[in-house]
């Protein structure tokens, strides 16, 4: 017992001043928490030191667990500063100033808030928001090149169908000719129907979805079409076409022609303007699995043989062409409510 009053007299002679985490340097205590726990912590290592079962390894840890919960008590818990969890006797009571009123009042804001306040744009709802009026239908652009009539014959149905579908409206467009008058009368091409307008590029974003008619030229899409798509660098440029919905209607010689290969081919011009590719699939029902007759037509959209330029299309071409008008216009009216 004495041996410990002892260790405990010499030990809060030689502590040394503690600086303060949270003070300035020349703040400086001698804390009593401080001493209390290192002389405990030190009479402890010296009880387990003369211990002959005790592991040597807690020797070695206990002046270490010591000194770092010395340097780390807080400022705000030194007994004597009066500032925290260990409250000094002597500290005063706080006193505010300014002792905080209670008002009912909202408080008042500064005058160059007033003052700019009419200036502020109005609030917009933005869920309650559309991008298309109530009143306005929406437009389905249906463009082509047709050079014998097939296309434009798919083209009048497609139109029919979108035009069945409640806020929707079809608009036919063909694309500029390439070729010149003069080989086109030895192809013994028929005149164009002047009621339906050439579109320009720029037209194109007008349209709240696209459907692009278009003969084979070997598997692939006239090179009229092609021209016209050519032309559209400048849509590309902006992405003005990026999101909306599109689709193929097409019209190949043979069978094996390309009923299938023209339009997929064709997907790539979507791709580059972020169009949404709208394919038919199987929707047609069964008139898509009848094999006791010829008919054009795929899962990737309206199709019609033409052979020799004489073959005109049947009524389950023709049928179908109009089952895609109506298929796009429902998808269509679904991303605009969307």
């Amino acid at each position: 017992m004495q041996e410990k009053k002892a260790l405990r007299k010499r030990m809060v002679g030689t502590c040394p001043a503690v600086p303060l985490i949270e003070g300035s340097e020349d703040e400086r205590v001698t804390s009593p928490i401080i001493l209390r726990y290192s002389i405990i912590f030190s009479l402890n290592f010296q009880i387990l030191k003369s211990h002959s079962h005790f592991h040597a390894s807690i020797l070695f840890l206990l002046p270490k667990l010591s000194l770092q919960f010395a340097f780390y008590i807080p400022n705000s818990c030194i007994m004597g500063k009066g500032a925290g969890c260990i409250p000094s006797k002597n500290r005063p009571p706080p006193v505010a100033d300014d002792p905080p009123t209670h008002s009912d009042q909202p408080p008042s804001l500064p005058p160059n808030a007033r003052a700019i306040e009419p200036d502020a744009p109005p609030r917009q709802d933005t869920a309650s928001s559309s991008s298309v009026p109530g009143d306005a239908k929406l437009k389905i652009f249906i463009v082509f090149y047709s050079m014998y009539g097939h296309v434009e014959g798919l083209a009048k149905r497609l139109k029919r169908g979108v035009d069945g579908v409640e806020g929707v409206e079809g608009v036919l467009y063909r694309v500029p000719e390439t070729l010149p008058i003069e080989v086109l009368n030895q192809m013994r091409a028929p005149p164009k129907d002047d009621s339906i307008l050439e579109i320009a590029p720029e037209d194109l974003e007008a349209a709240d979805g696209l459907l692009f008619g278009f003969p084979t030229r070997y598997g692939a899409m006239a090179s009229q079409m092609k021209a016209f798509f050519d032309s559209t660098g400048n849509l590309w440029k902006g992405q003005k076409l990026a999101g909306k919905p599109a689709g193929f209607f097409v019209s190949t010689g043979t069978q094996g022609g390309g009923q299938e290969t023209t339009a997929w081919t064709a997907i790539t011009q979507l791709a580059h303007h972020g169009m949404l590719f709208v394919p038919i699939g199987y929707t047609f029902g069964p008139g898509m699995f009848k094999m006791d007759f010829i008919r054009g037509g795929s899962p990737y959209g309206a199709g019609v043989f033409a052979g020799d330029g004489t073959r005109e299309p049947s009524e389950t071409e023709l049928a179908l062409a109009e089952h895609q008008g109506k298929y796009m216009a429902v998808v269509v009216k679904r991303l605009a409510k969307s």
